[in-house]
């Protein structure tokens, strides 16, 4: 009677949660958690963040979650470690769903194992947090998976109404001075592509770097200890608006030839040690800086930067 009453109320839980998300139409984190006291923390976190939260305690669960309210959640809050599926188990259910092959999916664990942080971001995870995390970190990271999801929806749109220009643009040169123009240009090129949620984040984290790091010479060290502090972007803001930032150009072009779809960025700056940034380093995986070149890595079928650091090359084949 006990365990019938049980699973008649996760019935009852799955209806309001349904009727919740088809009369407000808001948009959710969705918390995959086993752990009850870890469910209240990141609840308490994504909601101090100034999110919604609603929890799921087991993958199955959450694919129960995903299913009746698909369209309403954002962002996938997900534990590496649960009794019966996996966090990786997951994300496999998760991507081999058309309608959620796009949802930003952030994986936090207490591992500190190299392999296993590969084998998530490589699995297709938005980003992966050590515990323990602080919530500026959390914050930050939500912040930029819920904006992402919501551009991979106006791409989804653009692309399904027939605004996609694709294979009509042979070549294209432009310039862009701040994180704005970043974004913006980064979904005009992105509809350039065959599949442009799947070029978007990582051609969003290119030109976000050639901005940052060449434009306003932000080091990783640097950005690090600002996330912590949760001052990243006050801090972006004001040198964004130094006079000598102002007239610094990053060159972007657009390169359409020979079955290779391809967009080349180079900045200003002196450039940087790239190739540290494809191996792996556990601090690193502790913030959100760092990433660019492994979501580059996901996005496209090919990225090259030159000598220097302050040219990347990044193409998808046809």
């Amino acid at each position: 009677m006990i365990r019938l009453g049980c699973v008649i109320l996760k019935f009852f839980h799955l209806l309001i949660f349904r009727s919740r998300f088809m009369q407000e139409m808001l948009k959710y984190v969705l918390i995959v958690d086993d752990d009850p006291t870890m469910q209240l923390i990141l609840q308490g976190m994504v909601e101090k963040a100034g999110y919604k939260a609603v929890i799921a305690e087991s993958g199955e669960k959450a694919l129960q979650f995903l299913e009746v309210g698909q369209g309403n959640i954002s962002v996938i809050l997900l534990d590496y470690n649960m009794p019966d599926m996996d966090g990786m188990e997951v994300v496999q259910a998760v991507r081999e769903r058309k309608q959620l092959a796009d949802v930003p999916i952030i994986m936090q664990s207490g591992s500190t194992d190299l392999k296993q942080i590969r084998e998530v971001i490589e699995g297709g995870v938005y980003h992966y947090l050590s515990k323990p995390f602080p919530i500026e970190a959390l914050q930050v990271v939500l912040s930029s998976a819920l904006e992402e999801s919501k551009i991979i929806d106006v791409l989804h749109d653009r692309v399904m109404q027939g605004y996609a220009p694709a294979n009509l643009i042979r070549s294209a040169a432009f310039v862009m001075r701040t994180r704005a123009n970043a974004r913006s240009l980064s979904i005009l090129l992105a509809t350039l592509f065959p599949n442009p949620a799947r070029v978007f984040p990582g051609l969003l984290a290119v030109m976000m770097n050639a901005i940052e790091h060449g434009t306003l010479e932000m080091d990783y060290e640097k950005k690090a200890a600002l996330i912590k502090a949760g001052t990243l972007e006050l801090e972006l803001e004001r040198l964004e608006g130094l006079k000598k930032n102002k007239t610094k150009e990053v060159a972007v072009q657009f390169i359409h030839k020979d079955k290779r779809l391809s967009v080349r960025i180079t900045d200003p700056g002196r450039g940087f040690d790239w190739k540290s940034y494809v191996a792996f380093s556990i601090e690193r995986e502790r913030f959100v800086n760092g990433y660019g070149l492994l979501k580059a890595r996901q996005s496209f079928d090919e990225v090259k930067y030159n000598t220097a650091g302050n040219q990347v090359t990044v193409s998808v084949f046809e």
